[in-house]
């Protein structure tokens, strides 16, 4: 990563150097955080495609509203604004946030697909 990051910060400026090697911490910090909630929003992907496939389109439309306006917002604001964290803790946010709703979708799936077998 501390390979790849730098492609995105071309400046050589003196005084864009401190800002880039914080913007290429910062990036790597990200990765790390996310890299563990990427298999849930894959799973939250798959969920979201079969449950239209079966023709029951919205309870992904409450699962995303509620991942993105419900939980990372409000844990952004719990963990930066109350807790006076810094920015990782958004990053953390966000990946509760990615792996809460990766598994509820993956039962809600497993409910919608059951009930549609049982009939």
């Amino acid at each position: 990563m501390d390979r790849v990051a730098p492609i995105f910060f071309p400046s050589n400026d003196i005084v864009d150097i401190s800002m880039k090697k914080s913007a290429i911490d910062s990036t790597i910090e990200y990765y790390k955080f996310m890299a563990i909630s990427y298999p849930f929003v894959g799973l939250t992907m798959v969920s979201s495609r079969a449950m239209q496939a079966v023709g029951v389109a919205w309870p992904m439309m409450i699962i995303t509203f509620s991942r993105v306006i419900v939980l990372q917002c409000s844990l952004c604001y719990v963990f930066i604004i109350l807790f006076k964290k810094d920015v990782y803790w958004a990053w953390i946010a966000i990946s509760i946030s990615c792996i809460i709703a990766g598994l509820i979708a993956y039962f809600m799936r497993l409910y919608f697909i059951n009930k549609l077998i049982s009939k």
